[in-house]
């Protein structure tokens, strides 16, 4: 049994942070207001004044308990669809190598060297390493100790299109063969998915998604439901 990697906990998407950092300003600002009357008022207490401290007060509490919720849905989430990604064996048609109907005189790369960034790219797809969130080329040229010049030429060649648009497609495509196979995760939350599936945020998710299919996942969950 694949040992599940322990950085199901780390999240890049930290909008909620920011958000909480300004409500906190805004908070700053509403008890810095009736501390400055209190002060012209020489120490005599105006209670109004306090309204907006309470009001941002009670806001950044009901709203730091939302995402603590939302937070621990996705989570949660993540927590089912990790092995159920690392365990997908559906074979997609893009991931099929097609170096036999292609010629390497044009690449000026050595041919054993293309054999092993070959092999090393059907590797990387077969032990689904593109699930990864910090996969990039110079990640992945490091790994099969290459550099990223030859790596970027062999993927232009071999599977026609940019290193971009191939990572890409690996991770749509597996969300893809999941979601027609398994109704459950049909239910989770965007974000989960497409954090699994290795994308940082739901957006940039959404918009490969929408690239390769023409349809949002929300819209290709719904057909599929």
């Amino acid at each position: 049994m694949k040992r599940i990697p322990s950085n199901i906990t780390d999240f890049d998407n930290l909008k909620w942070i920011r958000i909480f950092f300004r409500l906190g300003l805004l908070s700053y600002v509403s008890w810095f207001i009736p501390l400055l009357i209190t002060l012209i008022l020489k120490f005599n207490i105006f209670l109004p004044s306090y309204y907006p401290l309470r009001i941002f007060t009670t806001i950044l509490i009901y709203w730091l308990g939302y995402q603590s919720i939302i937070q621990l849905r996705v989570l949660q989430e993540r927590k089912y669809l990790r092995p159920l990604i690392a365990s997908n064996s559906n074979t997609l048609k893009t991931q099929s190598l097609v170096h036999k109907s292609k010629s390497n005189k044009k690449l000026g790369i050595p041919e054993e060297i293309v054999k092993s960034i070959l092999f090393g790219l059907d590797q990387f797809e077969k032990n689904k390493r593109y699930t990864s969130q910090n996969m990039t080329l110079t990640v992945l040229a490091k790994e099969l100790n290459t550099n990223t010049s030859y790596l970027s030429k062999i993927v232009n060649h071999y599977k026609e299109t940019s290193f971009t648009n191939y990572l890409n497609t690996l991770r749509v495509n597996n969300i893809i063969a999941l979601l027609e196979s398994n109704s459950i995760i049909r239910k989770y939350t965007i974000k989960a998915i497409a954090q699994e599936a290795g994308f940082s945020n739901s957006d940039s998710f959404s918009k490969a998604f929408v690239k390769l299919k023409n349809r949002t996942p929300s819209e290709f969950i719904k057909d599929l439901k």
